[in-house]
């Protein structure tokens, strides 16, 4: 009732900021909040109820925070960065800061540019990562994934950026397990096709990926990503615990 008749009158002589894990919009305070004052979802994580939606995600990237920065961001790059670094504000931030200075003013940056760009000896190694995970070497996984937290990544914003390759040849493995199912034929090929991998090279890549994981393993791969995600983002988001997490995670792919 206290907080509910300040918010109704507040004082002008200071800025009275209430911070909470949650608050009800059906709840007496919401309603007085929300009618003369300002509530701000300060997450970035995907919640309908907050009004967090990829859509307005993207929008707050490429509008409010590109604009901080004099940079014009595409969609699709908005999408790479957070398919790449996780929904980490701060990190996000940063990284189109960095972006604004490498790009000429008035360039759109585009998908090609983050993904050249952003990914750097980073993206490479996290390829390193995927690699020894295909060919079951745990421990040179576990090696480039240690130079990668050294460098200050947090698990939460490596996890997407492993996965993203990953969940590809879990997709593809799926296609060919429906196919199978349903007693069509299929090529390896239109799989990795309908799971967006089309450039020659990336598909021999992943072809040798697939073979060094096995079937058994590439179809746990979806359902492996997704548990360890939401692990990550709750009982193992504390400081060592999302790391173990990652390591443990990166063992059992890893695992012949």
């Amino acid at each position: 009732p206290e907080l509910e008749k300040y918010v109704a009158k507040p004082g002008t002589a200071s800025r009275f900021i209430l911070e909470l894990s949650s608050l009800a919009s059906n709840t007496r305070l919401y309603k007085a909040i929300n009618k003369d004052h300002l509530v701000v979802a300060c997450s970035a994580s995907l919640d309908k109820k907050l009004g967090v939606t990829a859509a307005s995600r993207r929008k707050f990237l490429t509008t409010y925070v590109a604009g901080r920065h004099q940079a014009k961001l595409a969609n699709n790059a908005a999408d790479a960065l957070i398919e790449m670094l996780g929904d980490e504000i701060g990190m996000l931030d940063t990284e189109i800061a960095k972006l604004a200075l490498y790009c000429e003013k008035g360039e759109t940056i585009d998908e090609a540019t983050v993904r050249e760009i952003v990914a750097g000896w980073q993206g490479k190694t996290v390829w390193q990562i995927t690699d020894a995970i295909a060919e079951g070497n745990s421990a040179e996984a576990l090696r480039q994934l240690d130079k990668l937290m050294s460098g200050g990544q947090k698990p939460i914003a490596l996890l997407p950026q492993i996965a993203w390759s990953l969940r590809r040849l879990g997709m593809a493995t799926a296609v060919v397990e429906h196919r199978e199912a349903s007693g069509r034929k299929w090529q390896l090929e239109d799989a990795l096709s309908s799971a967006g991998i089309h450039r020659p090279s990336d598909i021999q890549r992943a072809k040798a990926q697939l073979r060094g994981l096995g079937r058994d393993r590439a179809k746990q791969l979806l359902p492996w990503l997704l548990d360890a995600d939401l692990r990550l983002k709750g009982t193992h988001s504390q400081e060592g615990r999302d790391r173990f997490l990652l390591e443990q995670f990166v063992i059992k792919l890893a695992k012949t």
